[in-house]
């Protein structure tokens, strides 16, 4: 149930961009809404070379305490204008200190937050680097579903807040399946579609080796995948949810999720970290983390549990 949401913000327009989306999905769920900012103090270089830490008769405990007061105004002002627009849902705000994702990660634990939204850079640009630290440590270490907005190919525009349709490539694994209780709790808050994909590989690998498979084995693997699509799909359409399958062979599994993304014009690309690789990082590596870096629309990516 999605009942309460923490939204990321980094003190930048570009980092504000997460706000429309929390309140699309507040306003259908009535979802409670944190602003939470991870207070990363950057002194001036004057100070830091001054001893001790003294600059123009400003220590640098009063020169944090002025950057605090100051990233507590700014989630102040973003909350109540938030508020405005969602009266029926609570909407607050926390300055919080630390690691950017140990704080958040706490953050979320204390308020129980079933999503975390965030834009995939901020601070540091179009770079990877916001994309490589923090969003990326979140969904290889998070409990919950993280929900990223990357912008438009222009690097500064941000596509609309919708949610009619959504892609979900799955493995064929029951951990990659975990993915489908935040989505389907999403979808059917925003009365979403899902079109369900799996991508068979028309290769073998063997070492280092990759060899085409023989048409014969290729058609057992797109028989199986048919079979399994077909069964995720009645168990989604049994709770009355629009749901298409769809399989593709292709030997780039991550062009082929951006490739269908593309040209059905999905909202968002709903997809688990890993699958069958486990914890470790191969997929999110590969897969995940080329769509995540390469979409024209948001992601909910979760890391599920093995258990």
């Amino acid at each position: 149930m999605l009942d309460q949401l923490l939204v990321t913000l980094d003190g930048s327009d570009f980092g504000d961009h997460a706000l429309p989306f929390a309140r699309a999905i507040a306003e259908k769920t009535g979802a409670s809404v944190n602003l939470s900012h991870v207070s990363c103090c950057d002194p001036p270089t004057d100070l830091l070379q001054n001893t001790p830490f003294q600059y123009e008769g400003v220590s640098m405990e009063a020169y944090e305490e002025k950057h605090s007061e100051e990233r507590r105004e700014y989630l102040k002002g973003k909350a109540d204008g938030l508020q405005k627009v969602l009266p029926g849902s609570k909407v607050d705000s926390t300055l919080l200190e630390g690691y950017v994702t140990e704080a958040l990660e706490r953050q979320a634990n204390a308020i129980d937050a079933k999503m975390l939204i965030m834009t995939t850079h901020g601070r540091t640009g179009v770079s990877r680097a916001w994309l490589g630290s923090v969003a990326d440590s979140l969904v290889r270490h998070s409990s919950f579903p993280l929900f990223v907005i990357r912008p438009l190919d222009d690097g500064e525009s941000f596509p609309d807040p919708r949610f009619e349709h959504f892609l979900v490539p799955l493995d064929g694994s029951p951990i990659g399946e975990k993915i489908l209780e935040p989505t389907v709790d999403l979808g059917k808050a925003m009365g979403a579609r899902f079109t369900l994909l799996h991508v068979v590989a028309p290769y073998v690998t063997v070492g280092a080796r990759v060899s085409p498979l023989p048409a014969g084995h290729l058609q057992e693997r797109l028989e199986k995948a048919e079979e399994y699509l077909e069964g995720v799909t009645g168990r989604l359409r049994a709770q009355g949810l629009e749901a298409e399958p769809l399989i593709e062979s292709h030997f780039a599994p991550a062009r082929a999720i951006l490739n269908t993304a593309e040209a059905q014009g999905v909202d968002l690309i709903s997809i688990a970290t890993h699958g069958y690789t486990g914890v470790k990082r191969a997929l999110l590596g590969s897969v995940t983390d080329k769509v995540l870096r390469a979409a024209r629309c948001p992601l909910l990516l979760e890391r599920p549990s093995a258990d």
